[in-house]
């Protein structure tokens, strides 16, 4: 079998294999001053998703971590796809449920290394140990990347409606407002199936890096304030 460890929190340290990893990590995790969980999505800006927090000094807390590190910052999924997706299984809900400031750092990555992206992510994580006092030489600027300045943006996905072939007229990063096309899907043929339009103002963060969809498959995701 195969299991998604980023579905896999806190884990057993008696479970199965993949359950101990995550159990080992986790106990690490919630022993840190904050943890800041790095991965890649394909084709995107780099970004840092927020998961929600009750508890106001906390969600304080950790907002100042995030906004610190200089990367754009979005908070997750509304409440429905949140639970949908499992993501209250990944590593940083845990991390705040412990007491510990906590986020995901998303780069841009498909079987590539995106070494502009590597570069931002070091500079933000670096900005966010001097955050924290473990380092006190001067915080540094991002250079290279988009940087989105927001407040209260949150993540939607894009959706196929029908299979086939992608032709994306965006780029992560734009500007976007509600009915723009932000790409076609085609058939086999060339003929358009399908214009992909933006479910609401915003920009886009990440597309997807395959050509190739199918009905209900995964197009984009955009930041909206809505």
């Amino acid at each position: 079998r195969t299991h998604d460890l980023n579905r896999s929190y806190p884990g057993d340290a008696d479970g199965e294999t993949h359950e101990r990893v995550t159990a080992a990590v986790t106990r690490i995790a919630c022993e840190a001053d904050a943890a800041i969980d790095v991965h890649t999505a394909g084709v995107c800006i780099p970004y840092l998703l927020m998961d929600p927090v009750a508890d106001p000094h906390l969600a304080a807390r950790t907002d100042e971590l995030a906004r610190a590190t200089g990367i754009t910052k979005i908070d997750e999924f509304v409440s429905e796809r949140y639970e949908t997706e499992g993501l209250a299984a990944s590593l940083p809900p845990v991390v705040l449920k412990a007491g510990k400031p906590a986020f995901t750092l998303e780069l841009a990555g498909h079987g590539n290394v995106a070494w502009e992206q590597a570069e931002a992510g070091a500079i933000g994580l670096r900005n966010a140990i001097r955050h924290l006092g473990i380092v006190r030489d001067e915080r540094e600027a991002l250079h290279d990347v988009v940087v989105k300045h927001t407040d209260g943006h949150r993540r939607r996905a894009v959706i196929a409606e029908r299979g086939g072939i992608v032709e994306f007229n965006v780029r992560p990063g734009d500007d976007v407002t509600k009915g723009r096309r932000i790409g076609r899907v085609r058939d086999v043929w060339g003929r358009v199936v399908e214009e992909v339009l933006a479910p609401a103002d915003g920009f886009v963060i990440g597309l997807s890096p395959v050509a190739a969809t199918w009905t209900g498959g995964y197009l984009a995701e955009i930041a909206t304030a809505d």
